[in-house]
């Protein structure tokens, strides 16, 4: 048996490789041979919300190395700089606010993990996870407040330091019982007095982009007077100015569709929802169907009836489809079963060309 207090130890073998000598989750001392890996022997929350990690790692190679963040879900990856000295090395993190092609966002919901890279690696495999030292690991899990959402740190696989992004929803919308009141609450204002305001909605809310960008763009040019909403899952679209983020799933979301006089999407909306009297849906897609959508799929391996049985429901609710071309329109009407107004005009994303 390990006494707590007592540090791991690291010998240096040939051929990148060490002897390690810690306690196992039993307290057990455990030597193992194993290629070198990076041991934090720091790691805490600094008072701007960021995340300092500092270890050791014996130099498996002379080049440069990096921090990524990999989310164990969709394996998402984030990259920082890391200072190195001989084999101490140090990294920090601001999980509130990092850097990505859509803009200065929070780590997306869910379990990240670190691990050292050389520079410019892209094989998984050749990544080393950050481990824990036993001596940090009675001070996890630890929390931390920023961006609108809980991180924590904490351990994994016994040594494994992980990182988890909370969600943004309250308390009171997360669940299934918590969705299933924010529904009938969706039902109840339904039938209430619209709002001049425009509700947008890229690809589920993951993006400020395509055809409903190029709309609020152009409506905005026009200053109509119409108040702009658009949908962001997770906080994973940064929206411009006289722009008002609305969280998908939360109440506000709820309400927005069941009050916004118009709606613009390119995926198409809940199943549940139903068009109010007065309100007017466009739907503009995103593409020309070079590709099976919708009913069309039918008698492939990625058929789903009951979302091919839900089309015409669906699209039913839509007030007009705009159509890209000649092509589209046909095929367009097949796949979702839509027998309404059609706008064959190219899409708003295209005039700019």
């Amino acid at each position: 048996a390990v006494r707590p207090e007592t540090d791991a130890a690291r010998y240096p073998a040939s051929g990148g490789r060490e002897v390690y000598a810690a306690a196992n989750p039993s307290g057990d001392l455990v030597l193992t041979d194993r290629c070198a890996q990076p041991v934090l022997t720091r790691v805490r929350w600094t008072d701007d919300a960021g995340l300092l990690l500092e270890g050791t790692c014996p130099p498996a190679s002379a080049g440069p190395v990096e921090l990524v963040l990999r989310h164990s879900g969709h394996q998402e990856e984030n990259t920082v700089a890391v200072e190195r000295e001989a084999e101490a090395f140090r990294a920090s993190v601001a999980p509130g606010a990092v850097a990505s092609l859509a803009g200065v966002l929070p780590l997306a919901e869910g379990r990240w993990f670190p691990f050292l890279r050389e520079r410019g690696e892209t094989d998984p495999d050749r990544y080393l996870p950050l481990r824990l030292a036993p001596q940090l690991h009675a001070a996890l899990p630890s929390h931390q407040e920023a961006g609108g959402r809980r991180f924590t740190l904490q351990r994994r696989f016994h040594d494994r330091l992980c990182l988890e992004s909370g969600s943004v929803l309250a308390v009171r919308e997360r669940g299934a019982y918590g969705q299933r009141r924010l529904r009938e609450a969706y039902t109840a204002a339904r039938g209430g007095a619209l709002r001049e305001a425009v509700l947008y909605a890229s690809f589920d809310g993951r993006q400020y982009s395509d055809s409903p960008r190029a709309v609020h763009e152009e409506l905005a040019r026009r200053d109509t007077g119409a108040a702009h909403l658009w949908v962001v899952r997770d906080q994973q679209a940064a929206v411009p100015p006289g722009v008002r983020p609305v969280t998908l799933y939360s109440a506000e979301w709820y309400e927005a569709l069941a009050r916004s006089r118009w709606i613009v999407t390119n995926t198409h909306l809940p199943e549940w929802f139903e068009r109010a009297e007065g309100q007017y849906v466009v739907q503009t897609w995103h593409g020309t169907p070079l590709k099976r959508v919708g009913r069309d799929l039918e008698g492939t391996r990625h058929a789903d009836a009951a979302y091919m049985a839900s089309m015409p429901r669906r699209s039913a609710q839509w007030s007009v489809l705009v159509s890209p071309n000649s092509f589209s329109t046909p095929v367009l009407r097949r796949a979702f079963g839509y027998t309404g107004e059609v706008l064959e005009c190219g899409y708003p994303r295209n005039d700019l060309l």
